[in-house]
């Protein structure tokens, strides 16, 4: 799929010993768009890249710790029938461990995310483990419906409201029938006192 009008294309996917990961073809030139580069594959929704590229001029601008760029030689070779990557290779590149935002360790009852700290109950437990699984081999999200089913809830449950409370909420996002984990936990949101109250404390103040 093109990204960048002859500059930029994601390729495919493939598995490395650290997960999946998607793989990108970047065409070196005079002049590029760094900064329009780096927003492109910012919006990807990916935790780890492989970027090819035809010149390593570009490596220290273009990589991070979670997109590693590898020279076009070693990961490419041009057939007659087109290009064939070099999936063996590839699967080397990525070798640590994706690093994870939260905390959920055995036996899986405690998801800590920045300062804040989540119990977790029964399914709940399993449900939550799964999903830092998918997390950590580099799914940014995935299908609730398929942890769901595998955790053992009704399959008449439609929506994640019907699995978790407000509060599980605060520390997971969904959308388009994915889950993921948020980077922050959403702040408790603190009723405010009835308008009487306030309107009582004013008048004493003016009294």
């Amino acid at each position: 799929m093109e990204l960048i009008p002859e500059r930029l294309w994601r390729l495919t996917t493939t598995t490395t010993s650290a997960g999946r990961a998607p793989v990108y073809l970047l065409r070196s030139g005079w002049h590029i768009d760094q900064l329009g580069i780096k927003a492109v594959l910012g919006q990807e929704e990916s935790a780890r890249q492989i970027l090819i590229t035809s010149s390593l001029l570009l490596n220290d601008q273009i990589s991070t710790s979670h997109r590693i760029v590898i020279p076009m030689d070693e990961a490419i070779r041009i057939e007659t029938e087109g290009i064939q990557l070099n999936h063996r290779r590839l699967g080397t590149v990525v070798t640590a461990p994706l690093p994870l935002w939260f905390t959920l360790e055995p036996p899986y009852n405690r998801l800590i995310l920045g300062g804040e700290t989540l119990v977790l109950r029964r399914k709940q437990k399993r449900f939550m483990r799964l999903l830092k699984e998918k997390h950590a081999i580099g799914f940014p999200s995935f299908d609730w419906r398929e942890l769901a089913e595998e955790c053992k809830y009704s399959r008449q449950i439609t929506s994640l409201s019907q699995i978790f409370s407000d509060e599980v909420r605060r520390f997971i996002d969904s959308g388009h029938g994915h889950v993921w984990i948020r980077k922050e936990a959403v702040p408790r949101v603190i009723d405010a006192p009835p308008n009487n109250v306030e309107l009582q404390d004013d008048q004493s103040q003016i009294d």
